[in-house]
Order: C-alpha cells, then structure tokens, then sequence
C-alpha cells in the first residue's frame, strides 16, 4: 500500500490536493491518508480567581465543523473510488503534518505563498512542514494540482539529497513519459553517469543534460528553464531544511525555486 498524505483544511487549494492525492493513489494502487488539523481549543473565559476554562459550547461548534468537512471530502473522494484513511490532529498544521507523516510515501502539500521566511513573517503551513518534516513531499503551484505521466526533470548535483530524492521519486519516474537528468557543473557532471545507470537498471531511460551557466543567470534559472524547454511538469530535487530552530533554511537553489513555481516540486531531504 502507497500511503498518501494530504492536508485537509478547506482552504482555495484543496480541491487541487485532494484531485492529485486520487489520481497519484489510482496510478500507484496507493491510498489517500486525509490528515485534518484543528486548532487547539482557546481559552474564553475566566474566573474571579483568575483561573480559565474553555466552554463546551465552543468545543461543540469545533466538533461540528470538522465533522461537517469530513463528510463532505468522505463523499468526495468515495465518488471518485479512492481508498480512505482519515486522521485528525490538534495544534500548529504545519508541525502536526510533519509529526503524522513521518511514515508517508508521499505528502501532498500547496505550495502557497510564504515558504520562505523572511525577517519576521510568519511562514505558510508548507513552509512550517517543510522545516520540520523529512517525508518525500510533492508541493504544488498555488493554483494547480499535478497528473503524473507527463516529462519529469530531475535536479541532479551528486549530493547525498539529491540522491534520496530520486530514489525517493521512483514510483512517479516509472510513470513518466520521460526523464529528464539535470546538470550544471562539473562537480555534479562527473556522476551523472551513476545516476543514469542507476535508473537504467530500473527500465527508466533518462536523457542527460549536461547544462552551462551564462553569465548573469543564476543556477536555479537554469534549471528552470531547461525543465520547462523539456516540458517537464515535475521538477524532482533534493532540499536542505531544518536546524537548531526548526525554521525552514533552504539552500539557495532550492529557495530560489520555491519563491518562483512554474512546475510541482518534489522534494526530499
């Protein structure tokens, strides 16, 4: 069973998460692992002794909008003939995403705006998981969902990261149209080959891209623009986060991606 998790909110990009869960779950005999988060219940009320409680009445109506929001994405995803597991978590989306997925094979998240923090703002629910999570995720444009079976590019650099990720995409490369292995360097060049003949050994056959960097173009606009030359609507890579805070710290070709999103990311640290 290919465990498929994705957040559950009601917010604009939903439907877009949940449409991709059900066909990636089609494709890979997967299932789609509904994680809803409520926020913990606020105190409201005081009492002359300076003690608080939280009032049955506003736990009731918190009770009732979950339960409404999982009837309707229950009969949704059952129309479509998708296999459930349902979940319900308390507390911050971000970080109780990432402690629910530590075992997902795949977490389906929007990508949204603030994933990188800046100065003081507060990051997204994307950006707070990605900080704190080491699950593969697929991270999709703000408005678009993803259908496997189109080109996929890879972002190769020979790093250990790199390296989970595209062991970690297998199941989406398989389905591929093509494959497309990504290179600037020579660094990264001189394992290309590895990583071609890994995914040989596989029945993938991938087209190898040994890019140059003009100058004034930074590496991830190269990157970018060979993916989207090859049509490619995936862009597998591997990511950098984490850290004494727990904040979200990309490297800079990763953040650069993540700020401008043509394509759904798959990434894994």
């Amino acid at each position: 069973m290919f465990d498929i998790h994705v957040h559950v909110h009601g917010d604009n990009s939903e439907q877009q998460r949940l449409t991709t869960a059900v066909h990636l779950a089609a494709r890979l005999d997967g299932r789609v692992c509904c994680i809803q988060v409520s926020p913990e219940p606020r105190v409201v009320s005081m009492d002359p002794f300076g003690g608080s409680y939280y009032t049955p009445e506003l736990a009731e109506l918190r009770q009732e909008l979950d339960r409404r929001e999982r009837e309707r994405v229950e009969t949704w995803l059952e129309s479509h003939g998708a296999s459930i597991m349902w979940r319900h978590e308390y507390g911050d989306p971000g970080v109780a995403l990432a402690r629910v997925a530590r075992l997902a094979d795949l977490v389906v998240l929007s990508a949204g705006p603030l994933l990188i923090r800046r100065r003081d703002r507060p990051l997204s629910v994307a950006g707070r998981f990605l900080g704190h999570s080491r699950a593969p995720t697929l991270l999709l444009p703000e408005k678009n969902g993803y259908t496997a079976g189109g080109p996929v590019a890879i972002a190769w650099d020979g790093s250990d990261e790199a390296a989970a990720a595209l062991r970690a995409a297998m199941p989406l490369l398989r389905s591929a149209t093509r494959v497309h292995l990504l290179s600037i360097g020579e660094d990264a060049q001189a394992s290309m080959d590895e990583a071609a003949h890994y995914l040989g050994d596989r029945k993938i056959e991938a087209i190898v891209h040994r890019l140059e960097r003009p100058g004034g173009m930074t590496t991830s606009s190269v990157l970018r623009e060979a993916a989207l030359d090859q049509d490619a609507d995936l862009l597998v890579m591997g990511a950098f986060g984490g850290g004494r805070t727990r904040e979200l710290v990309f490297g800079g070709v990763t953040e650069a991606l993540l700020e401008d999103m043509p394509f759904a990311l798959f990434l894994s640290h």
